[in-house]
């Protein structure tokens, strides 16, 4: 016996825990992601459902199932019949003495490491699972983790909510791009902004925040983690400072959205990928979130989809395109009722967070918790 297996408890080998399920892959089209109300198409990436499918020969007929990503480690419980839409996504059940949802836990609390592509359920298959002495056990610690996870569900529906108003808001108080609403002058870009500004003269031993791409999200969040002085970054990277928006120009970061407006850089200066596109507002008439909320609209993103060029895999939205984009300038002091909104809501959604990173912090010690034998009442009477 292992001796971190709790007491009463039995160590058994995959096969005594899981049965895995034949499935036949769907390759998913383009014209699927339109089409609603089919079958729905699940895969091993970070999105649940990847589209749909009218060919009932690919559904998979059983609800209730675990999907594990051989390339990606990714877990997922499934509820509902779907169709399979990529090699890899292996479809598990658990032994009929086995609540499916404890099984789920189980492999979810696994610290699988990266083995290499195709590799990763080989040493699911090799590990050894915990299992109570009661199904009544194993329920009362999925309870438990369902509740939590709820919790996790429920602070991304805040956020998710909290996100959709600000283009709400934008559409309400300046209405239709396109149609003018606010008889406001029409502008470009060029008119009001400056695009990539000179790089600032700096001490070398200072410190300034530096952003990746991935250091900026699809919904303008932005982590300010990572600290290096300015001799680091001063040569191939791109430069901002407080108040300028940051644009995505490579695919596919643009068409994904990603944008954010910097505020809090240490020091006030901040160095990133250049990849990036730096409008800096001239404040007297337009506001880094008026800005900030034309580059995520539709009527920019989708129309500069088509203006993308280069080689594939490394296409750029090009920089005339964002100087040469004509939109209603509103008022500033219209603006400015906007940007106070915008700002609450943020702050909103910052407390909503820190909530959620705390959730699943308490998540994660709770499945530790879990297979220890320490969340369930006759674990704790030991």
């Amino acid at each position: 016996m292992n001796k971190e297996t709790p007491k009463g408890w039995e160590l058994v080998n995959f096969d005594s825990f899981f049965t895995v399920l034949p499935s036949k892959k769907y390759q998913i089209q383009k014209k699927d992601y339109l089409e609603k109300g089919l079958v729905p198409v699940v895969d091993q990436g970070q999105k649940l459902m990847i589209g749909y499918t009218d060919d009932e020969s690919k559904k998979f007929n059983k609800k209730n199932v675990i999907i594990f990503g051989d390339h990606t480690r990714i877990v997922k419980y499934i509820d509902f019949d779907f169709a399979v839409g990529a090699d890899g996504t292996q479809i598990l059940e658990t032994k009929d003495s086995i609540d499916l949802k404890f099984g789920y836990y189980q492999l979810l609390n696994k610290k699988i490491p990266d083995t290499g592509y195709n590799r990763h359920f080989k040493y699911v298959k090799a590990e050894k699972y915990v299992i109570p002495p009661t199904l009544a056990e194993q329920q009362e610690i999925v309870q438990v983790l369902d509740r939590m996870s709820d919790i996790i569900r429920l602070r991304e529906e805040c956020i998710s909510h909290a996100q959709a108003l600000i283009p709400a808001l934008f559409q309400e108080m300046f209405g239709d791009i396109n149609n003018n609403v606010t008889k406001s002058k029409i502008v470009r870009f060029r008119d009001c902004i400056e695009l990539n500004p000179a790089k600032p003269n700096l001490k070398d031993n200072l410190n300034v925040t530096f952003l990746g791409m991935k250091d900026i999200s699809e919904n303008g969040q932005v982590d300010l983690s990572t600290i290096k002085m300015y001799e680091e970054v001063k040569k191939g990277f791109t430069n901002f400072e407080n108040e300028d928006v940051l644009l995505a120009k490579i695919t596919p970061c643009f068409e994904n959205g990603k944008a954010a407006i910097v505020r809090n850089l240490l020091n006030g200066h901040g160095f990133g990928s250049t990849e990036f596109y730096v409008l800096r507002p001239n404040k007297i008439v337009i506001l880094p979130e008026y800005v900030y909320s034309l580059i995520k609209s539709y009527d920019f993103v989708e129309p500069g989809k088509y203006k993308i060029t280069g080689a594939a895999g490394q296409k750029r939205l090009p920089k005339d395109y964002v100087l040469n984009y004509t939109f209603p300038l509103p008022p500033i002091e219209l603006q400015k009722q906007f940007a106070e909104k915008v700002r609450e809501i943020n702050f909103y959604i910052k407390e909503q967070n820190e909530e959620f990173k705390n959730a699943k912090q308490m998540f994660q010690s709770l499945l530790h918790h879990a297979f220890t034998g320490q969340l369930t009442r006759r674990g704790n009477d030991k």
